[in-house]
């Protein structure tokens, strides 16, 4: 897992989100290195952003 900066990286909040729910291991009994619950409040605020991220990441062909 990586880690997301979104100052450095805002058009990759998406990518983020997808990777920190890939890597979330919700029913061991030890949480996995890096692994959070934060992709639950990135799902919650993505609606809201989604349309200016997605413009600026067709714009640089992301």
């Amino acid at each position: 897992p990586g880690g997301f900066d979104s100052r450095k990286h805002p058009i990759l909040i998406a990518d983020a989100i997808a990777n920190a729910q890939r890597y979330f291991n919700p029913t061991g009994v030890e949480v996995l290195y890096g692994s959070t619950e934060m992709f639950k409040l990135g799902k919650a605020l993505y609606p809201i952003v989604a349309s200016a991220v997605e413009k600026a990441r067709w714009m640089i062909n992301l």
